[in-house]
């Protein structure tokens, strides 16, 4: 008996952590779409130490996982939106590509 319950516990936990994580994995995904496309930069939460090839390295990844993420996300509108966001986020990757990795480095203030 005490098994069944520790399982319908871990299940239950399970759960609730698995659907958390794909809501900050998606809630994520849409937010740094929405700035990139904004400003034409990786987000600062991208930029983490002074390697700046490091950096851009990493926000080259980062835009490339989020394009796979919109060639397949069913939280799209329609496919002419896919087809607009898809566009325009491969153009910034194009243009991060050979952008200047002065670029990606962390701003200080």
């Amino acid at each position: 008996m005490l098994f069944i319950i520790i399982m319908v516990i871990f299940i239950l936990v399970s759960k609730n952590v698995y659907s958390y994580c794909m809501k900050k994995f998606v809630y994520d995904n849409h937010l740094y779409s929405e700035y990139i496309l904004e400003n034409k930069l990786p987000p600062e939460e991208w930029i983490n130490g002074d390697n700046a090839q490091k950096n851009k390295n990493n926000s080259l990844k980062r835009i490339n996982k989020i394009i796979d993420y919109f060639k397949v996300s069913k939280l799209v509108d329609n496919d002419e939106t896919r087809e607009n966001i898809l566009k325009d986020l491969n153009e910034v990757y194009e243009n991060w590509k050979v952008m200047d990795v002065s670029n990606f480095n962390r701003k200080v203030d």
